[in-house]
């Protein structure tokens, strides 16, 4: 089964491969997705396919010159109209990505032409990135709708998905630099203590982030717990949403941002919850319901029913194949080794699962029954699907 899987994986994006780069699925979401597209490269490059490199370079280079004169990496890229789009409330996690896959690459193929030639534009997205910091305390924010959970599961101000990323971005343009015997720009360390200060609330913590005005400070030590197992989901104008958004808490771990003690308390906490079952993985705990501040249920009815985020469906504690892959990293990156390979099995087994057909790759599954639901051929499914198998089978460091 894990074999057959990674087999069909490699298949996949190679039917998913256009001349424009990775298509997000090639029945259904006819286009370069930046996010779904970026976060495929990282499984893309670790075939040393020359076809799939290739592919990952056509895709850095659309995104590349559909770039905002400010620096924004586009939300999309849709065949059928020939233009870009940015989103219903933005996209901030697609030039988090654009680095990040840009660095990936680089590593992959030391195409010392590519990095010449992307550079300016890596700078250009980090620049763009820096202004997305609204009150000046070295983290981003993000309107509502401006990353991966774009549905009516809305979330806004500064998001731990975000901030992860911002740091592994920062680290990446370092990387790069240096790669040209540039000097290093970006403090990096200093994102990780803020995000740990902010969204890990401890006694004191606030003294760390600036928090001076009474009404943030008393928010913020409302949040302290003692017993926390997990990071904050996001924090709003005064509001610590205390909901743990899966995959934020594994890119703590992939990233060692999160130190050895938060990284078992997580990873204890999936098990205790079981999120990971039927399959890997539930991408919100505990799903939430209407009362809940971050659920806009009156805007589902413009939503297709597989886009509505019911209660362990959809972005609300849905299962998504490629977020389990993500997971597996997470366990590969604190010597869970057993319990990592029994994981990639049902990942297998998940991303075979079909509504018609065997090896369907579906976008989400139900939280709770483990039904195939989305479109089919989730190019994003089979590129982390290749980096959890290389992550356990090989033991190679994605990120």
């Amino acid at each position: 089964m894990i074999e057959e899987c990674y087999q069909k994986a490699v298949e996949l994006l190679k039917r998913n491969s256009t001349k424009y780069g990775f298509t997000a699925s090639s029945v259904y979401y006819r286009g370069i997705w930046a996010r779904d597209s970026c976060i495929t490269i990282l499984g893309a490059c670790l075939t040393e396919d020359e076809e799939l490199l290739e592919t990952s370079r056509k895709t850095l280079e659309t995104l590349r010159k559909l770039q905002t004169r400010l620096g924004q990496i586009p939300n999309n890229f849709i065949f059928s109209e020939m233009k870009a789009s940015w989103g219903r409330g933005g996209c901030t996690d697609a030039s988090l990505w654009y680095v990040i896959a840009s660095w990936r690459y680089f590593k992959s193929t030391e195409d010392r032409s590519f990095l010449e030639k992307h550079i300016s534009s890596i700078l250009l997205a980090m620049n763009w990135l820096l202004h997305q910091d609204q009150n000046n305390t070295g983290l981003i924010d993000s309107v509502e709708g401006a990353d991966w959970m774009d549905s009516t599961i809305l979330r806004s101000g500064k998001l731990l998905y975000n901030n992860t990323l911002w740091y592994k971005t920062l680290q990446c343009a370092n990387e790069l630099l240096e790669a040209r015997e540039e000097k290093s720009v970006y403090n990096h360390e200093k994102v990780k203590s803020l995000v740990n200060a902010l969204f890990w609330p401890i006694d004191g913590g606030e003294e760390a982030i600036g928090l001076t005005s009474r009404s943030w400070v008393l928010a913020y030590r409302d949040a302290v717990k003692p017993d926390r197992k997990f990071y904050l989901s996001h924090v709003s104008c005064e509001k610590f949403v205390d909901i743990c958004d899966t995959l934020a808490n594994c890119l703590t771990i992939i990233f060692d941002i999160a130190d050895d003690a938060k990284k078992e308390k997580i990873l204890n906490y999936f098990e205790e919850r079981k999120l990971s079952t039927p399959y890997p993985i539930r991408v919100l705990d505990p799903p939430v319901t209407e009362k809940f501040c971050i659920w806009r249920r009156e805007l589902e009815k413009y939503r297709k029913p597989y886009h509505r985020s019911n209660p362990y469906c959809y972005h609300n504690a849905g299962i998504w194949p490629y977020v389990g892959g993500f997971y597996i990293l997470a366990l590969v990156k604190t010597n869970r080794r057993e319990k990592a390979l029994k994981e990639l099995r049902k990942l297998a087994e998940a991303n075979k699962i079909g509504k018609e057909i065997k090896w369907e790759f579906n976008e989400w599954l139900h939280g709770q029954t483990g039904k195939p639901s989305g479109q089919i051929l989730q190019t994003w499914n089979a590129g982390m699907y290749i980096c959890a198998y290389k992550s356990v089978k090989e033991d190679i460091q994605i990120l």
